[in-house]
């Protein structure tokens, strides 16, 4: 839906004006294409603060007022957003990467806590080339990936430089997931075509980041990976996905930090259907692609799974496959540990936030012959018991379904 494709929309409910901000808004944002190729973006915000900063867990006591939600669509400050992501440090802070025209890409800082926002920063971008990653701090340390290079923006002082450069290198490959520890580790993985590389680097100083060390990851027939997290100082998640001849699947692969801290131990987890014969080997459930990766506030390994919904891996479970080396060790342990959340329509992206878990939920709506689906979004909130304490739909307007049938 191409009205919502720009807009960012927001959800936000009536709340007791007392209560306070308690850690940044919640924004989940959704990428795909429409038939032109055009990318297209929707976030929704499910904090239910006025505007934006009351703590999401609020909607789940039994003393809350919020009994309906009012759903409000804004145009924000920004212009067709290229790149967004919130403050990892987790202050009131969001960075947004766009462009207007031929004219140069722009990196903003905004304060997302402030009602319909506050610009804090704003730069434009040396060398023109297209972001494809983008990741910051409270204190406006940025870093955004590009193909064959991750720079690095210092919002406070206005100043940029490259942190590397792998232009000589003969394949074009884009820099488009990071991950951060939490302390002095920052990650950046390529995309696709082999040799896949990650790239390390010590953030602990609140000034110029260093490069560490440049690690070559496995390498599978046309895999690409999707998403990186840290689970905790020392262990990282990689999400990987493959389609080939014989079939497709997903791969979670598991890292270990070593004692030099600048390299890793790995470990690889597939799941595969076959193309033929639609057979397949899953952890749990029928086959389904996994999407992306969250940690809950207990520390559970949250994916979003596509048709199969939420697959949640505990805590203890995580720990006991960092320390095993077999991976069909791993495997058996997953199958018999894993937890399915299942979900109305196909999870297409989960976030975890103050105790509480949004999954974004895609389904296709079979409107008018001859033309494309309508795309109709649902969101499930669930505490930390997995319990569903709301749903509800996204709406489609008439302005959206007469831009989609502009397509």
């Amino acid at each position: 839906m191409v009205a919502l494709a720009w807009l960012w929309t927001l959800l936000c409910c009536g709340v007791q004006p007392w209560r306070s901000s308690d850690g940044p808004p919640l924004l989940c944002a959704y990428r795909a294409s429409d038939r032109e190729g055009a990318s297209k973006l929707v976030c929704f915000e499910s904090s239910t603060g006025s505007p934006l900063g009351d703590p999401l867990e609020s909607l789940a006591s039994p003393d809350s007022q919020a009994k309906s939600l009012a759903l409000l669509r804004i145009q924000p400050p920004w212009p067709r957003p290229i790149r967004f992501t919130l403050a990892a440090d987790g202050g009131h802070m969001a960075f947004v990467i766009s462009r207007e025209g031929r004219r140069p890409f722009v990196l903003a800082a905004y304060e997302v806590h402030r009602a319909y926002f506050q610009e804090a920063a704003r730069v434009d971008l040396d060398g023109g080339l297209d972001p494809t990653a983008l990741y910051g701090f409270t204190d406006g340390r940025v870093f955004i990936g590009y193909r064959n290079r991750v720079c690095f923006v210092n919002l406070q002082e206005g100043t940029q430089r490259v942190l590397l450069d792998l232009s000589d290198r003969r394949m074009s490959k884009p820099f488009d997931a990071f991950a951060w520890n939490g302390a002095n580790l920052l990650v950046a993985v390529d995309d696709f075509s082999v040799p896949h590389w990650m790239v390390l680097f010590d953030v602990s100083a609140r000034a110029e980041p260093q490069h560490l060390n440049t690690v070559r990851l496995a390498n599978g027939v046309n895999d690409h990976y999707v998403d990186a997290l840290f689970l905790d100082p020392g262990s990282l998640m990689l999400l990987s996905r493959f389609d080939h001849m014989g079939g497709f699947g997903s791969v979670l692969s598991f890292l270990s930090l070593d004692s030099s801290g600048r390299d890793f131990t790995r470990l690889d987890v597939s799941e595969f259907q076959d193309r033929d014969t639609g057979e397949d080997d899953t952890l749990v459930g029928a086959f389904s692609r996994m999407i992306n990766l969250e940690k809950s506030s207990d520390n559970e390994l949250v994916i979003a799974a596509g048709e199969r919904g939420l697959l949640i891996v505990p805590r203890e479970t995580q720990k006991e496959c960092f320390r095993l080396a077999d991976r069909d060790q791993v495997k058996h342990l997953l199958k018999s540990d894993v937890k399915v959340v299942r979900t109305a329509f196909p999870t297409v992206q989960v976030r975890c936030h103050q105790n509480m878990t949004v999954a974004l939920e895609i389904q296709s709506l079979h409107m008018f012959p001859g033309r494309p689906d309508v795309k109709q979004f649902h969101i499930s909130v669930y505490n930390r018991e997995w319990e569903e304490v709301l749903a509800f739909e996204w709406p489609v307007t008439v302005a959206d379904l007469q831009d989609d049938a502009k397509l």
